[in-house]
């Protein structure tokens, strides 16, 4: 799953194997290597993967489908019992702070 995974993102980001290589300090055939599925990272190569490109080890491996950011920048910490349907309410809320903010800026 990982060769496959590390490939979609490695694309998206437009990026080549050489690029991607220089920047996880590995060699362009290591990279090759993981979209090939001739090899796997070890976890220390897993994590800089996922915190190259945001996404949980979990998504590497394919244990998860979603693609939940590593670094969430949105995450609100809400009580205990805070009504689950109120929470795009909550966003919304933020979103407006956000735009007040920016143009206050």
């Amino acid at each position: 799953m990982i060769k496959e995974r590390l490939t979609e993102l490695r694309e998206a980001a437009d990026m080549t194997k050489k690029e991607l290589a220089a920047l996880l300090k590995c060699a362009p055939s290591t990279v090759s290597s993981y979209e090939r599925g001739n090899s796997e990272p070890d976890n220390t190569m897993l994590a800089k993967i996922a915190i190259f490109f945001n996404v949980s080890t979990d998504y590497l491996l394919g244990t998860v489908e979603e693609m939940i950011p590593l670094v969430r920048e949105d995450a609100i910490d809400l009580p205990k019992g805070f009504p689950k349907d109120s929470v795009s309410k909550v966003n919304e809320y933020i979103r407006l702070l956000m735009i007040d903010h920016k143009a206050k800026g």
